[in-house]
């Protein structure tokens, strides 16, 4: 049994406490809103982040390519040089591929892929000695799987009317 005392001393605190508890409450929910914030921001900068890594890791991977490309059209010491730059810049790209599959996954990474698969077998031929250099079409073939890589980056980041991309110029 609670006696008068006991009851007025629980509604005492109560009328203390409540007011409290309310703004613990509101604390709380503020920072459990502040938190949900912070980490949608953090995602999106770690997609932001890993789209502009597979970027550049597109740029020098389009580059090495070239490299090798001109380099078998060079002496034999400058072919040495390009073969292992290629495959640094093929292992940056395969790495920076699979953070894509991990972080933003679909068109990007299709278009990567797409990129990828097809700059591989272009540089195996050259390698080997089987081509001398890649064909013009190879090379439009190559820039126009890069820009759709892009315009897939630009569609990860929300990145909206940026314009169109340049496309292979034969004249050049």
């Amino acid at each position: 049994m609670i006696d008068a005392s006991s009851a007025s001393t629980i509604s005492n605190v109560l009328s203390l406490a409540g007011p409290l508890c309310g703004v613990v409450l509101g604390a709380g929910l503020a920072w459990l809103i502040q938190r949900n914030e912070w980490g949608r921001q953090r995602r999106w900068e770690l997609r932001r982040d890993t789209t502009l890594d597979a970027v550049r890791a597109l740029a020098d991977l389009e580059d090495a390519l070239m490299n090798v490309d001109t380099a078998f059209q060079q002496p034999n010491g400058m072919r040495i040089d390009a073969m292992q730059r290629f495959s640094e810049k093929s292992a940056a790209y395969k790495r920076a591929h699979i953070v894509i599959d991990l972080s933003v996954s679909g068109d990007l990474s299709k278009r990567l892929s797409e990129y990828f698969q097809l700059a591989l077998p272009y540089a195996r031929e050259v390698l080997s000695g089987r081509g001398s250099c890649l064909k013009t079409e190879q090379t439009k073939e190559l820039a126009l799987r890069g820009n759709a890589a892009i315009m897939a980056a630009r569609d990860a980041l929300g990145i909206k009317d940026a314009g169109k991309l340049p496309l292979l110029d034969d004249t050049n």
